[in-house]
């Protein structure tokens, strides 16, 4: 079973719906932008995107925006995901 978190700048992290996990990249949260009339359109901006990264082959995902810290998922919160899921705990 596939399971996917996304990592917020501040560390914090949330399991995402699996209808989710099979993106390249996702804006969170998950809703459309305001379209103002005579205003060009922008669906999204790149500070708002969260790019998937695999944790453990085929199982695993985390989805960090590209400004976090080095663009590499952190040791801590690999172990954490390998715990929760050796454990299947849902966070």
């Amino acid at each position: 079973m596939k399971r996917a978190w996304i990592l917020f700048e501040d560390g914090t992290k949330e399991e995402l719906p699996g209808n989710l996990i099979d993106f390249e990249e996702i804006t969170w949260p998950p809703t459309l932008h305001v379209m103002e009339p005579g205003e060009p359109v922008h669906y999204f901006r790149d500070e708002e995107l969260y790019r998937r990264h695999e944790v453990i082959q085929d199982t695993a995902f985390v989805f960090m925006r590209d400004s976090q810290a080095g663009k590499e998922v952190p040791p801590t919160v690999v172990e954490e995901i390998r715990r929760l899921l050796d454990e299947g705990e849902i966070t």
